[in-house]
């Protein structure tokens, strides 16, 4: 009887997580439209280019004088 109640635990353990799991991946690949421009703004991030520094900015070798 024990093993039996173990066993329908388990797979019920089983079914529950991949059900889940399913549920994130459908969630993250298929976005609205709000959340679509906001992902491809993340996506965008790479591609930008740096701000312009200063030169000499930040650097610790120079000598006072």
């Amino acid at each position: 009887m024990i093993e039996q109640l173990y066993g329908f635990a388990t797979s019920l353990w089983l079914v529950l997580l991949v059900v889940i799991f399913s549920g994130i991946v459908l969630w993250v690949l298929w976005p609205s439209r709000r959340r679509k421009s906001q992902m491809q703004n993340y996506a965008d991030i790479p591609f930008r280019e740096a701000p312009k520094m200063e030169k000499d900015a930040g650097r610790d070798d120079q000598k006072d004088g």
